[in-house]
């Protein structure tokens, strides 16, 4: 597995952020684990991952998501 570089995880984190909030989005939670579900289920979430909509995707690892979008505490943008 590769590692994600602590300067990139921080950029992309504050892309996934500033995205949320310019698509007003931030009023709906990020999904914070692995679970998959339907797409009705998943319009619920502001930020997910492909694998929560598919077993065959995935676009990051669990150590990276924990970095990325796991990391945006919901409160701070509501």
């Amino acid at each position: 597995m590769l590692s994600l570089d602590p300067e990139v995880a921080a950029v992309a984190k504050s892309y996934i952020t500033d995205l949320r909030v310019a698509k007003g989005l931030q009023y709906k939670p990020i999904l914070k684990n692995e679970d998959t579900m339907g797409i009705d289920e998943a319009a619920e979430y502001s930020v997910i991952s492909h694998l929560n909509i598919s077993r065959a995707k995935w676009d990051i690892c669990l150590p990276w998501s924990e970095k990325l979008h796991f990391a945006i505490n919901d409160d701070e943008l509501v």
